[in-house]
């Protein structure tokens, strides 16, 4: 790997950690779940960062360096999925619904930091990646902030 290509590596790497960690939350969320509804968002959920760790990871290789296979701090994980369990297992939807709001923000915002902090790090390939995750993002968030919506609504 050359040393031009080590600060892009570590980007990729940061987003495929995040990726990673909302592969494990939401998975072990959507096995956990009995709410079909949430079952199928989880999934989806899911789908997205898995179609993102892949093409970061390909993009790492294609760099010479290795990616990431694993949560880079299962301690941070956990601690930041903490709620999200708590709430699955206590059957609070709202509060379910508000901890992945809050996580999907934090993604994005992670995406969106890397885009403009990292920008001379970043070829124009990676900038178009990146932006075309961050739109697959927000779309996700937008489907967890309208099914808050509508369970406010309901309560």
């Amino acid at each position: 790997m050359l040393a031009t290509d080590k600060k892009p590596v570590e980007i990729l790497n940061q987003l495929i950690s995040a990726n990673s960690e909302r592969l494990e939350g939401y998975g072990s969320a959507a096995d956990e779940t009995e709410v079909e509804i949430l079952k199928v968002l989880f999934t989806r959920l899911t789908e997205t960062s898995m179609v993102c760790r892949k093409e970061l990871s390909d993009e790492v290789y294609k760099l010479g360096g290795q990616p990431f296979e694993s949560v880079k701090n299962p301690c941070v994980v956990n601690a930041a999925w903490l709620d999200l369990k708590l709430a699955l297992e206590c059957n609070d939807h709202l509060t379910l619904l508000k901890s992945c709001e809050q996580e999907e923000a934090a993604v994005i915002e992670l995406y969106k930091n890397t885009l403009t902090l990292e920008e001379e790090n970043l070829t124009l390939m990676h900038r178009k990646l990146f932006l075309r995750h961050n739109d697959l993002l927000n779309a996700d968030h937008s489907k967890v902030k309208n099914l808050l919506t509508v369970l406010l609504k309901a309560n």
